[in-house]
């Protein structure tokens, strides 16, 4: 079953009204990756996002959803709906029962971490999230956590993680 999102480029609204045309995942992280802008309004990013939030954790073609959710960190959206988004990606990336899921989520959020503008008090809340998620009930997302924990130091700042250091 292929997962599909109801998007039509540049038309996005009109589908959302008529429900005529439908293009897969792949389609709409080609859009993405080739387009040196966001190739959507706000509102149309707003549909995407609010069914990625969805899809990362129900679909099956993960690669392909992950491939846009990458996509649009690529062009550095910012939206509070973006933002959920990755929270949902942060707590896939220890509770998700696929070890590739896992794995696939820990690094889509360590280069958001990495590469995203963010301010202080949201970096700082990630961190501690991640801190957290040592403790999650499972070993498998314990461990997960974990390999997160030391991508992050190898790759961060040292003054941003003495920074943030408690």
């Amino acid at each position: 079953k292929t997962l599909t999102l109801l998007i039509s480029h540049p038309k996005f609204a009109s589908v959302m009204e008529h429900g005529d045309t439908t293009v897969s995942i792949e389609d709409s992280t080609k859009q993405f990756v080739h387009s040196e802008t966001l190739p959507l309004t706000a509102d149309q990013m707003q549909g995407l996002l609010s069914l990625l939030h969805g899809a990362v954790r129900e679909s099956e073609q993960h690669n392909a959803t992950f491939g846009l959710v990458k996509a649009i960190a690529a062009k550095r959206y910012m939206s509070p709906e973006f933002f959920d988004l990755m929270d949902i990606v942060l707590k896939l990336s220890v509770q998700s029962q696929k070890q590739a899921v896992r794995l696939q989520c820990s690094q889509i959020f360590l280069n958001y971490l990495v590469d995203y503008p963010m301010g202080s008090k949201r970096l700082n809340n990630h961190l501690q999230q991640i801190v957290l998620n040592l403790k999650y009930e499972y070993e498998d997302g314990r461990l997960s956590a974990i390999d997160l924990l030391s991508s992050l130091i190898q790759k961060f700042p040292l003054p941003v993680l003495e920074e943030h250091a408690q």
